[in-house]
């Protein structure tokens, strides 16, 4: 739950777009802003900066069962997806599969090859992420070459099977992209075991909260560093930057971090991961599904509908039914209670973090949306 302010209470079922930050982050943040005032910002850079980029990169590889060089700390998801789609070694005629319901982050850096290089891009339509995947992966042929996919989808929480997907693209040579924004943070994935080519997240969602606004990380298979084109290349992409006359790359994924980074919010991210290895991702699994069974037995015990998948990350999605999403997402915010209006309308989504709510959060939400729905 959300510490007491004194203020109305709050209820936050916007994790999914920005959550608050942790307890944990808050008090890393205020450490490292204190320890700026008080030894000046030059000793505390040089204090935190290598430290916890080293401890970032550790327990990103302890939660996802690889190596600590082969993540990259990025500015975004949208900054890592357009690295991951400059740097892929493809040609014209080379084919890249989407699913139209993809954030548009996932989106538009491959429209641009396809606009800039002739590359096609082949978009996937059906309103259910979870049918539509379906159709991607008869839709994969010989040009196939990429494919580019949410782990959770956004719109409506379906969580794509990606050791199924990992498998199919291994066995056609068919690089693998995953967004992992919806999920990093509160799903597991073993990447040694279930090898993807990118995995890309932000801070701002179950990590860090809106103190991680403006840093990510991106994971990239050692196995095709060889073959990637450089992209976005700085002075932390080069081994020796002092070297102003050479030109040798970093030989793992630290090559795409091309300048400097937003320390503050790497210091909070480093906090919530604390966190998670503390907790374990077991336990934060099994508190998800709890949250999850909860929110959706009261939503169905006041006969309101919202999409459902026996695969699902930590989102409900509910389908307005010819209504506004934003006329109701403006009435949900009256009472404090904070959701996302999403396709002009078309939905709202409910997104949560288990420390962000209680079962009085959602009985108190759901009467509310139903209230709203019958109105005249």
């Amino acid at each position: 739950m959300e510490k007491n302010t004194g203020q109305p209470k709050k209820i936050n079922l916007y994790t999914g777009t920005v959550n608050s930050p942790s307890p944990a982050a808050i008090t890393a943040a205020r450490k490292f802003l204190d320890d700026c005032e008080a030894l000046g910002s030059p000793l505390a850079v040089r204090q935190y900066e290598n430290s916890t980029q080293k401890s970032v990169r550790e327990k990103l590889a302890v939660i996802y069962n690889i190596k600590p060089e082969h993540f990259a700390l990025i500015h975004n998801l949208t900054d890592g997806i357009i690295k991951a789609a400059e740097s892929l070694p493809l040609k014209p005629d080379d084919e890249i599969l989407l699913l139209s319901n993809e954030y548009p982050a996932n989106i538009f850096p491959w429209k641009k090859l396809e606009k800039q290089n002739g590359i096609t891009v082949r978009i996937i339509t059906d309103e259910n992420n979870e049918k539509a995947t379906e159709k991607l992966i008869e839709a994969i042929s010989d040009k196939t070459k990429v494919i580019a996919i949410s782990e959770i989808q956004y719109l409506d929480g379906y969580h794509t099977d990606i050791p199924r997907l990992s498998k199919i693209c291994q066995d056609k040579g068919i690089f693998l992209v995953i967004d992992a924004a919806q999920s990093a943070g509160i799903r597991s994935l073993d990447l040694t075991k279930h090898p993807v080519s990118f995995l890309i997240a932000g801070g701002q969602k179950y990590l860090g909260g809106v103190l991680g606004m403006g840093i990510g990380f991106m994971f990239v298979n050692p196995d095709i560093m060889p073959f990637l084109k450089d992209t976005h290349v700085g002075f932390r992409s080069v081994k020796n930057p002092a070297v102003i006359d050479s030109y040798e790359l970093k030989d793992n994924a630290e090559r795409f971090e091309e300048g400097t980074i937003n320390l503050l919010g790497l210091v909070s991210i480093n906090a919530d991961l604390e966190e998670i290895m503390n907790t374990g991702m077991e336990k934060i699994e099994a508190e998800s599904q709890a949250c999850y069974e909860k929110l959706t037995s009261i939503l169905r015990a006041k006969n309101i509908d919202f999409i459902s998948h026996e695969r699902h990350g930590n989102i409900v999605t509910i389908p307005m039914q010819g209504k506004d999403g934003r006329e109701l997402t403006s009435a949900l915010a009256e009472k404090n209670i904070f959701v996302r209006s999403l396709k002009d309308g078309a939905y709202i989504r409910l997104s949560f973090l288990p420390r962000n709510v209680s079962d009085e959060d959602f009985e108190i939400t759901a009467e509310a949306i139903r209230e709203w729905f019958s109105q005249d």
